[in-house]
């Protein structure tokens, strides 16, 4: 294509660590990290890094919440 020479491909890992969770419709672009029992949101475009323990709530990353970390023992009360 002649757009290829001003575009050249790009490739990047990408990570997805224990426990993550994406939901349905999400994009995950090359070179995304996803940290440790992060959420993903429907829908949500991911282009960079998200921390562990970290909720994506929208389709453009505005909506960024930690999620407060929980004993295993404390969730099943």
């Amino acid at each position: 294509h002649p757009l290829q020479k001003y575009f050249p491909a790009h490739k990047s890992p990408i990570i997805i660590n224990k426990g993550a969770f994406i939901g349905v419709g999400s994009i995950i672009l090359a070179g995304a990290f996803i940290g440790n029992y992060a959420l993903i949101g429907a829908g949500s475009l991911i282009d960079h890094s998200v921390d562990e323990w970290t909720l994506i709530k929208s389709k453009n990353q505005q909506l960024i919440i930690p999620i407060k970390k929980r004993k295993m023992h404390e969730e099943q009360q």
